[in-house]
């Protein structure tokens, strides 16, 4: 046992843990019962860095493992869900491009996005498309050197305060399965094309806006190096949940490594 990391481990949740009590808890039942997005403790979470959490530290992050982001997300839950869900979403979009992004894609935008200065969220959920991610129909059409994507997102967390979208969409409806057609692309908040139409209202989980993003003719980059992160190449069963989204997911390249369940 590395008693140096546990300890070093244990420092980072005890701070967290002591921020929570100190600064959430005061708080989280007006922010909830208001259905108010916390900005001040957005800005606090991004003074101790947990926007960057695990974001490697040649990024500008903090680089932990996931022992011990599961634990600082368990002391912000125990404080307000709604502010873990803002974390962690963040987290998610920020852990696919250090893992599959390309380098030109890592020193983009991961140290903005340890900072918290941009924060990112993931558009995979439609109208008739939920856990069964292959319905979904939104379309990217390549035009010339670029993609167009069309259609609507639902369920966005981050979706109005976000300001980094992973988008998955369809690049080629001919194929099946449908997964082997489909690649998601960043999308960052300001394109032309892209607005937000609504936000939901809930029984809970309130103070996180959760919302529906439309594209209309958004155009983004088609070379790697840009906009396309990945193509997705294995969905067990027609299902999957955003949570599992990520690690199923590898970079579209000339050689990638089909995960798929023989």
């Amino acid at each position: 046992m590395n008693t140096s990391l546990d300890a070093d481990r244990q420092a980072v949740v005890e701070e967290v843990r002591r921020f929570v009590d100190r600064e959430v808890i005061p708080v989280a039942h007006d922010l909830e019962k208001n259905d108010t997005y916390p900005f001040e403790l957005i800005d606090k979470l991004r003074a101790i860095g947990i926007f960057g959490a695990t974001v490697p530290e040649a990024y500008g992050g903090s680089g932990f493992d996931l022992l011990t982001y599961v634990q600082i997300i368990e002391q912000l839950s125990r404080g307000w869900m709604s502010l873990a869900g803002i974390v962690n979403t963040h987290i998610l979009v920020a852990y696919m491009i250090a893992t599959y992004g390309t380098e030109n894609q890592r020193q983009r935008y991961l140290p903005v996005m340890a900072e918290g200065d941009k924060r990112g969220g993931i558009c995979i959920s439609e109208a008739n498309a939920g856990s069964d991610v292959q319905a979904i129909t939104m379309a990217a059409v390549r035009d010339g050197d670029n993609y167009l994507l069309n259609g609507s997102k639902l369920w966005v967390t981050n979706g109005v305060h976000g300001s980094i979208f992973a988008v998955l969409a369809r690049t080629n409806t001919a194929l099946h399965p449908p997964y082997r057609g489909m690649s998601v692309f960043l999308v960052e908040k300001g394109t032309p094309g892209l607005d937000v139409s609504r936000t939901f209202e809930k029984l809970g989980y309130k103070g996180v806006e959760t919302a529906e993003l439309v594209f209309t003719d958004v155009r983004v980059p088609a070379a790697l190096s840009k906009n396309l992160v990945i193509k997705v190449l294995r969905l067990p069963n027609s299902y999957l949940l955003m949570y599992e989204f990520l690690p199923l997911i590898c970079l579209e390249a000339p050689k990638v490594k089909d995960l798929s369940i023989s």
